[in-house]
């Protein structure tokens, strides 16, 4: 069985979003609140296939969302199975967890980086990286 919902752009979604009113620093919009916008009908159990549909059907919507907030310095947060606008003092913990994933990014590139033979990289040059400089700019980050 498949799931049933009305398709809608990324940007209706996200202009629903805003007329509803939850796009403001500290909104908040529940998963029930999302699965009416889609007129999706979720049962409580609901089979491996379906879950899988239902989490490629958002990902769309809501990083359409994220991205858009981002470029307004606002943070669209999933907590559980609802969403909420980071209140702007709380956008510090985003920019951390962001740079956090970031330095510890470029240090996997550098392990994999330092681990392959010259020949086949682009990157080696005078024994620094273009990692070595991205842990460093990244490495005040708690």
């Amino acid at each position: 069985m498949s799931l049933s919902y009305t398709r809608i752009s990324n940007k209706k979604f996200y202009k629903i979003l805003q007329s509803m009113g939850v796009l403001a620093p500290g909104g908040k919009i529940t998963r029930k609140q999302v699965y009416a916008i889609f007129n999706l009908n979720v049962s409580a159990l609901i089979t491996h296939a379906e879950c899988s549909q239902l989490k490629t059907m958002l990902i769309g919507p809501i990083d359409y969302v994220r991205r858009n907030l981002l470029s307004q310095g606002m943070y669209f947060a999933q907590e559980k199975s609802d969403f909420r606008v980071y209140a702007l003092e709380e956008n510090k913990h985003a920019v951390r967890a962001y740079a956090r994933r970031a330095r510890n990014s470029c240090i996997r590139g550098q392990i994999l980086n330092d681990n392959t033979a010259t020949k086949y990289m682009k990157f080696k040059k005078n024994n620094t990286t273009i990692f070595d400089k991205c842990i460093d700019l990244l490495s005040n980050v708690k």
